[in-house]
């Protein structure tokens, strides 16, 4: 008897850069419950689409399976989607310096077309958006 179990580790990379240069964090995100529901459904064909979009968020509360939208939020579509290797799959997100300024961001989730979270992740620190700032995440999904 075989016995296999698929996962998903969700890497995520910050970038963020200003007049004083550039900082990084790096951290793991959550995918939630109504994200595997939909990843689930997308494989046997009950659902159409994939994920489309960001969105980032004021909420600090930890990341919970339970979740289904970020607080506040500001949502804006994918830069760039990448295959890095045979099981992996790689976001990359960016507000540009007049998006969302003045926005105390401290979550950030990837979404499909229709709004629903795949998975969340609660950064490090607060980023306080500013209109000098460019902030680039790479989000990897390996399975």
């Amino acid at each position: 008897m075989h016995n296999e179990t698929i996962s998903v580790r969700g890497d995520v990379r910050t970038t963020i850069s200003d007049a004083n240069g550039t900082t990084v964090w790096e951290g793991r995100n959550l995918v939630v419950s109504a994200g595997k529901q939909a990843m689930a459904r997308l494989l046997g064909g009950a659902r159409a689409g994939s994920i489309t979009k960001f969105g980032v968020g004021t909420g600090s509360a930890a990341a919970v399976l339970a979740n289904t939208t970020l607080t506040s939020i500001f949502s804006k579509a994918i830069t760039i989607v990448s295959y890095p290797d045979v099981n992996q799959v790689q976001f990359t997100l960016q507000l540009a310096p007049g998006d969302a300024v003045g926005m105390a961001i401290r979550e950030l989730g990837l979404f499909f077309a229709d709004d629903t979270l795949f998975s969340r992740y609660v950064e490090s620190g607060v980023i306080t958006k500013n209109n000098t700032m460019t902030i680039t995440w790479q989000w990897l999904l390996t399975f």
